[in-house]
């Protein structure tokens, strides 16, 4: 809308409306790749930085989700490691061919899988 009336006030002849047309589009694409490259780069940033102007956005709420998510984050990469662990031993038993326990346990603590169970 505000382009259009910009258009209008400067324009003095019908070619200088499509061409002004034509660069304000151009500009406007412009503005969307950069938006979908920052998109790729920084997806969380982007998020924010969009959320600021909204109303109802609390700075305070959205770190504390950060720290929550950050403690998420910890614990599975914690459980990871210990998976990485029980894959490893597994690996090497398969590789000296170790006879496995009855159970069919080499874990040493309790598994997240078995949580899930």
């Amino acid at each position: 809308y505000v382009s259009t009336i910009y258009n209008a006030a400067i324009a003095t002849s019908n070619t200088e409306i499509i061409m002004n047309s034509v660069v304000i589009l151009f500009i406007m694409n412009i503005d969307e790749l950069f938006y979908d490259a920052l998109l790729v780069i920084n997806v969380d940033r982007v998020e924010t930085m969009s959320l600021e102007g909204e109303e109802g956005y609390d700075r305070e709420t959205q770190t504390l989700g950060y720290k929550k998510l950050e403690g998420e984050v910890e614990t599975l990469k914690n459980e990871f490691q210990k998976l990485q662990k029980t894959a490893d031993t597994l690996h090497a038993a398969l590789q000296q061919r170790i006879p496995m326990p009855q159970d069919g346990n080499l874990m040493l603590e309790e598994s997240p899988a078995k949580r899930l169970i």
